[in-house]
């Protein structure tokens, strides 16, 4: 059911402002989530994620990408179990739910800049009774508009406007999906202190340090971000290197593209813990582990199981998973590119070179009889036509006679391949010029086929004129 229909609007652009106004009214408010209840809903994810992605979302000025369910429930495991819970551009809460959904009684401090998802993300955020702290907020800035306190009373949340002091804040987790690649104004913050400032025309990385800062020593800070974030150099390369050099990256999981509704770009999760006994890294490729529908991919219950439990057993997998040491990461110079960690290419396949030989053998005897069958089906032709037409086919005949006659290859490849034997083949290798010849070889067998096909078509011309 739209969240359009449950509040009884006729059109989309009074959403936030009726929406904000019923929730601030207690028997509404109320009325409202029995009804919408009523409708049986998953509470375990954003029931409003893609109307909300389709009518309100600004993907062009804040690259506004909702977070599908599949991604949700992988991030919910990368931290179990926590107390407190800090979700940085939560949109509408779609990954504070899926958290939600395995700490009940945990509390949320939840940050947006869209004040149109803010008013459903209070409307989730109450429906469920989630004890919960909001800020709509500029995460970079730190330039707050609003503040939002909600405590759980009976099966709903109730939900207060109120100044907030996150000055001391620290969580036990952190969950985000920020906006991609954001062009900021880099200015200097306690946030971003020991870490060169990330660039302007990329934020990712100050929306880490912004994550990691308000996170505890033991927490975990679990980030969707582009791939981009696993290679590019200068400022980003040098904060790679230091979250790396510290002992912070734990895991780096690749997921497959086109999982969004509104971009096709493919995403990294990234996975940060402040204090780790272990000296290796989980590095993931999941790109192909997803089916196809209408408008994107879809990761299924298979795809996110297999995935989770590649987190959990945290070994090698082949063509999925690989354990990483700091060494092998500085031998690459920092570079997380997945493909450099986990091999997913397949062993080349070797052709039997005795069946080949056998077929090669055959097609060329068949091609000899057919041949001489074409030779002395041409030797009875005669063409009607002008003087000179006749001529000239009586000489194509004769040249055809020369050009298909019998004749053994005397090529250095081909003298090479009848003198291979099992004592000396590994001795008797193609050298690069031999390589061409044969190409070369191949090569003029395919223009003798895509000649006798012309002179082909030629007789049927004639047999239908």
């Amino acid at each position: 059911m739209k969240i359009t229909e449950i509040l009884n609007l006729k059109w989309n652009y009074q959403m936030t402002e009726n929406l904000m106004e019923l929730l601030f009214d207690k028997s509404k408010r109320l009325e409202v989530f029995e009804r919408y209840l009523a409708t049986n809903p998953d509470l375990t994810q954003d029931c409003f994620l893609a109307e909300f992605q389709e009518n309100f979302a600004e993907r062009s000025n804040l690259k506004q990408d909702y977070t599908p369910s599949s991604i949700c429930q992988i991030l919910a495991h990368l931290c179990p179990t926590a107390q407190s819970v800090l979700d940085v551009c939560c949109g509408t809460g779609a990954l504070t739910i899926a958290k939600w959904s395995f700490n009940p009684n945990a509390t949320f401090y939840l940050e947006e800049y869209s004040k149109e998802a803010i008013a459903i993300l209070l409307f989730n955020l109450s429906v469920r009774g989630i004890n919960a702290e909001v800020r709509n907020c500029d995460v970079l800035t730190g330039e707050t508009f609003a503040t939002y306190k909600l405590t759980k009373n009976g099966q709903f949340s109730d939900i207060e406007k109120v100044a907030l002091d996150w000055t001391n804040l620290k969580v036990d987790c952190v969950i985000s999906n920020p906006p991609y690649s954001l062009i900021w104004q880099p200015k200097d913050d306690v946030r971003f202190n020991g870490y060169p400032l990330p660039p302007k025309s990329k934020a990712d990385y100050a929306f880490v340090l912004h994550g990691l800062y308000h996170l505890k020593d033991t927490g975990t800070a679990s980030y969707i971000l582009p791939h981009g974030v696993l290679f590019r150099g200068n400022a980003e390369g040098k904060i790679r290197q230091s979250l790396i050099d510290n002992n912070h990256l734990d895991a780096v999981i690749g997921l497959p593209n086109k999982l969004f509704l509104a971009t096709d770009i493919p995403v990294a999760i990234l996975n940060f813990k402040k204090s780790r006994d272990r000296q290796n890294v989980l590095m993931m490729n999941a790109d192909d582990l997803f089916e196809k529908a209408k408008n994107n991919n879809v990761m299924n219950e298979t795809h996110i199981k297999t995935v989770i439990q590649a987190i959990n057993e945290r070994k090698f997998i082949d063509k999925l998973a690989n354990i990483i040491t700091p060494q092998d990461i500085k031998s690459n110079g920092y570079n997380l590119n997945l493909p450099r960690y986990v091999d997913k290419s397949e062993p080349a396949v070797i052709p039997n070179f005795l069946q080949e030989a056998k077929e090669l053998l055959e097609i060329t005897q068949s091609l000899d009889k057919s041949t001489q069958t074409l030779l002395q089906m041409m030797n009875g032709l005669q063409l009607n036509g002008t003087t000179q037409e006749v001529l000239e086919f009586e000489e194509a005949k004769k040249i055809l006679a020369q050009a298909l006659a019998p004749r053994q290859i005397k090529t250095a490849v081909i003298k090479k391949l009848q003198n291979l034997t099992p004592a000396n083949y590994q001795d008797m290798l193609f050298d690069e010029s031999e390589l061409a010849e044969l190409d070369s070889l191949m090569t003029a067998k395919k223009k003798q086929i895509e000649i006798l096909q012309n002179m082909k078509q030629f007789f049927m011309a004639k047999m239908f004129a």
